[in-house]
């Protein structure tokens, strides 16, 4: 027999026996409890299963916090022809600007002597004229802030980026593309990639986005319908339907018959027409 307890004056006593865990009161009581080593059990237990909850907790925080610092790092990603394209600032583009607007003027009135030109446009002219006319562009009711645009010309193909920023979100939204002349004055922009920073965007929402009222205001009082279709390949085109005018008070037109992109400038083939009465 195990030891006696006596809990207290007129109490009963009460006994057990530690290799069978039977408990017995005398007279009056009978109770039982669980064996020493049933408690340790359910200790090792209970501390088990919080230790797993807590290590897969702060594993899961850990994997989601590396999961958006990876996501933030490709975002603030800045492609390299846009870094070579920064190296002029905003606040230096107005003289090239002003040469731009020049060679517009020049290439207007010797298309309206001669009645067909092609017209070179170089880069750095052409990132003046996006950076400084840009705003008007996509302004209206937006989140989303876009500031110094940047073109890079190619072989063939145009890269173009730009600082956006939407609430938290801050980064270089870029896309390359490759135009070409299907008619007179219908050009198909064909939409090759797209991404933010290192993150890819689906280029069909980027097409949506163009279409629905972005780039609709950028020909004063000349005329652009856009809309967009899918190619063979799945990718997005571009569509533009160009009605332009060299003068708001002639009946003529201004015809686009040829797009070439090369290194660092592009030609256009232009040619005034009068449309059929």
């Amino acid at each position: 027999m195990a030891p006696t307890d006596k809990s207290g004056p007129g109490l009963p006593e009460v006994a057990w026996t530690r290799s069978t865990g039977a408990r017995g009161v005398a007279g009056q009581v009978s109770m039982k409890f669980p064996p020493p080593q049933a408690w340790r059990r359910g200790r090792r237990l209970v501390r088990t299963i919080l230790t797993v909850f807590v290590t897969t907790f702060f594993l899961g925080a850990l994997l989601a916090i590396l999961a958006l610092w990876v996501i933030l790092r490709a975002i603030a990603y800045v492609p390299d022809f846009y870094r070579i394209g920064l190296s002029v600032p905003d606040s230096q583009l107005a003289p090239i600007y002003d040469k731009f607007v020049d060679r517009v003027s020049a290439s207007v009135a010797q298309l309206k002597k001669n009645k067909a030109i092609e017209a070179v446009l170089p880069e750095d002219e052409l990132n003046a004229w996006l950076t400084i006319q840009g705003p008007r562009w996509w302004r209206g009711e937006t989140p989303v802030t876009i500031r110094s645009p940047r073109v890079r010309l190619g072989d063939k193909k145009i890269w173009l980026g730009a600082q956006v920023e939407m609430r938290w979100l801050k980064g270089v939204l870029w896309f390359a593309v490759e135009p070409e002349v299907r008619g007179p004055n219908v050009v198909a922009v064909r939409i090759e990639e797209a991404r933010l920073g290192r993150v890819p965007i689906p280029t069909d929402r980027l097409a949506r986005l163009v279409v629905s009222g972005y780039l609709t205001e950028t020909v004063g009082p000349h005329r652009v319908t856009p809309y967009w279709e899918m190619g063979a390949d799945g990718r997005p085109i571009l569509v533009l339907h160009l009605d332009v005018t060299p003068d708001p008070n002639s009946p003529d037109r201004i015809q686009v018959d040829g797009f070439r992109v090369g290194e660092g400038a592009v030609a256009i083939s232009l040619r005034i027409v009068r449309p059929p009465k």
